[in-house]
């Protein structure tokens, strides 16, 4: 899962950018003002811990949803 992809749904949930330092962004909640800092690299995917690490933070189920997705497509090309 690309960074890009976090971010929607970052922003999805009530994420809003607020500060970058080098390749790390950095939300924070409109809310609660969580902060979440997600490392932004285009081309490559992000490691499975920091993404379980944003998940634990966030309260999202992201790994739920990218399965989804994928369950979705394999059931198209059948």
């Amino acid at each position: 899962m690309k960074s890009e992809e976090i971010i929607k749904i970052l922003k999805k949930n009530g994420y809003y950018f607020f500060n970058q330092k080098g390749s790390h962004m950095q939300f924070k909640h409109k809310v609660n003002k969580n902060k979440i800092t997600v490392p932004y690299h285009s081309k490559q995917d992000l490691n499975i811990n920091v993404i379980k690490s944003i998940e634990e933070h966030t309260n999202l189920k992201i790994l739920k949803k990218l399965n989804k997705k994928k369950n979705k497509i394999n059931k198209e090309e059948l």
